[in-house]
């Protein structure tokens, strides 16, 4: 087991990476990437088995090295899912670019997004189990592997309800009270090789503005209309959306806590805004819904963001609901230090401290997978090369997979060597 690590071939890691690059997998359409992993984990001898909750989705897919007994037990855990799907201009003005959808090699790097986030660091972690089982390593603790579907999945809400926007339920979660058991997690995504171990929760909510109960025809419109008896809703919902802007940030930075879990500063977005219908602009609507995510620290309640909400909302307009209609807790991960230690001591042997950027806030302060096995009492740490799609970063470079691999093996040593 000498130096097992240096049998990693970067080769082998370049060419999974953009393989599962280059299979197009939008939450929701992961079919073709899931029978590819299953298929690849088959022919590395992972005994992979599928794990799915409707007979409509993908599947997960869980595979596993088994261990002789009596060790710790580590999962690795990455979702196989997308964030642009072809054609769709929600949140993309140009959703049909390259990297959206495919992945290439350029010079040092890989690019695609999808790579990035967040089949790369897959790749990793899928290359370092396969090296110990072709080895012939054989470890007391069990390396449980984990990939899993919609991780950026949407939510349900009013009409839009049903297994297609359960998303979050369907994926990790499913596969950690079906079966993925372990004493530690590593969630892989990009973190510029920092492990962080806390992320805050994340509420939604519905805030609907109302105009007058019915809607008013263009030529009967009687301006200039007093702020209380404006019949259009869109109009009343304009300085709700100016105090919610003015309210956020103050918010932020009141909740901002620095740890040595990571630094978590929980953000507000509005992110939808429904009124009205775009074939008959002739009328007033009566409701002006919008759509909002808070992230609240970590252990936190929502209930007190509701009231600050509605308190700010009926300051503007006393015609209006504030109203949650998803949350989702954030947790600190409780006794993960000892993969934290493993995971630094592998960092310190592999990575060039010039690769170690500060991650900043950002990779702390999401809403990821992370929090789903720290709710389960798995003590989880999220920690992979790079960094994130978010601020529109599309390639990570092919030395930092292979280096990344190399620290998932160090660590699978480190946590599944130790005894119970």
């Amino acid at each position: 087991m000498t130096n097992i690590w240096e049998k990693v071939d970067p080769v082998e890691v370049d060419e999974l990476a953009l393989a599962l690059g280059r299979i197009d997998s939008p939450t929701g359409a992961e079919h073709a990437v899931s029978d590819f992993l299953h298929d690849w984990c088959a022919d590395a001898g992972l005994a992979p088995r599928r794990v799915r909750s409707h007979p409509d989705r993908a599947a997960n897919v869980v595979a596993r090295v088994p261990g002789t007994g009596g060790g710790r037990s580590l999962l690795f855990n990455s979702h196989m899912d997308t964030a642009v799907a072809p054609g769709d201009r929600t949140y993309f003005a140009e959703p049909d670019r390259p990297e959206f959808h495919t992945a290439w090699r350029d010079g040092g790097d890989i690019v695609g997004a999808g790579v990035v986030n967040d089949k790369g660091p897959m790749a990793c972690w899928l290359v370092a189990a396969a090296t110990l089982r072709r080895e012939g390593v054989r470890l007391p603790g069990d390396l449980v592997l984990t990939m899993v579907t919609g991780e950026i999945g949407h939510e349900p809400v009013d009409e839009l309800d049903g297994p297609a926007y359960q998303g979050k339920d369907h994926g990790s979660r499913y596969v950690a009270t079906h079966g993925g058991l372990a004493d530690y997690v590593v969630v892989a995504e990009t973190t510029s090789f920092a492990p962080i171990w806390v992320e805050p929760g994340k509420a939604f909510f519905r805030i609907e503005v109302r105009g007058r109960d019915r809607g008013v025809y263009t030529p009967y419109l009687r301006r200039p209309y007093p702020a209380d008896e404006q019949p259009n809703a869109v109009v009343r919902a304009a300085p709700v959306i100016t105090a919610i802007e003015e309210w956020a940030y103050g918010y932020q930075e009141r909740n901002r806590s620095v740890r040595e879990a990571g630094e978590v500063v929980p953000k507000v977005n509005i992110g939808a805004v429904r009124a009205g219908h775009p074939t008959q602009p002739i009328l007033s609507p009566a409701s002006c819904v919008l759509y909002l995510d808070v992230r609240i620290p970590p252990g936190d309640h929502p209930l007190g963001v509701q009231e600050e909400l509605r308190d700010l909302v009926r300051a503007v307009t006393p015609d209006a609901a504030v109203e949650c209609y998803l949350f989702r807790r954030g947790y600190e991960a409780a006794g993960a230090e000892p993969l934290v230690a493993a995971l630094r001591a592998a960092t310190d042997a592999e990575v060039a401290p010039e690769r170690r950027t500060d991650p900043g806030h950002t990779p702390s302060s999401m809403w990821r997978d992370l929090n789903v096995w720290n709710e389960l009492g798995m003590p989880a740490v999220t920690y992979g090369p790079g960094q994130g799609t978010g601020g529109g970063n599309v390639s990570i470079a092919a030395a930092d997979l292979a280096a990344c691999a190399r620290v998932y093996l160090r660590t699978a040593l480190a946590i599944c060597g130790t005894p119970r």
